[in-house]
């Protein structure tokens, strides 16, 4: 299994037997869609290995979606980091969730990092309305950054309790590198 497999989510890692694997969106669906104000070249960076996961959790109506890039150096990671956790992300987020009977009511955007990762998390607070009725949905967007990973994680669920199970999953296999 490559380095980036190895690092990304597996079924056990996410605290619940609800969970199923999936066939995941296409490969950096959000950011590769044309939004002003967000688009970057990246092409500076090379990346030298790639894994995508997409799970969904029926009863919970939690899906995790995770993209793990490895790049050739530390630095070139950062840099992606940098030029990706900016405040025009969470624009385009919104961008990309808009649509007729869908309110964001809530939006933030935080920022950590300490002497071995860095992680920006993108928080949305969303209102489905339809002829059924109104649901809730909590969407967060993780971005973290540890030595030569990078890892781009969208988590969404009516319960934030999903998306901190699922949360730290991720950040457990991101911080051991297995």
């Amino acid at each position: 299994m490559t380095l980036a497999g190895r690092v990304d989510i597996q079924l056990r890692d996410l605290d619940s037997s609800g969970w199923q694997s999936i066939p995941p969106q296409p490969y950096d669906a959000l950011i590769q869609n044309s939004c002003p104000g967000f688009e970057h070249d990246y092409s500076r960076f090379t990346i030298t290995g790639r894994h995508h996961r997409r799970f969904v959790d029926r009863e919970t109506r939690g899906e995790v979606d995770t993209d793990i890039e490895v790049f050739e150096t530390a630095a070139e990671a950062a840099g992606d980091f940098t030029a990706t956790a900016q405040p025009g992300l969470l624009t385009c987020v919104r961008q990309y969730v808009s649509d007729p009977g869908v309110a964001i009511n809530s939006a933030g955007l935080s920022r950590g990092a300490s002497s071995h990762e860095r992680t920006a998390q993108y928080r949305l607070g969303v209102q489905v309305s339809s002829s059924n009725g109104t649901l809730e949905v909590h969407v967060d967007f993780l971005l973290v950054q540890v030595g030569r990973d990078l890892a781009m994680v969208m988590v969404a669920g009516q319960s934030e309790g999903v998306l901190s199970k699922a949360e730290a999953g991720v950040m457990r296999k991101l911080r051991s590198g297995t």
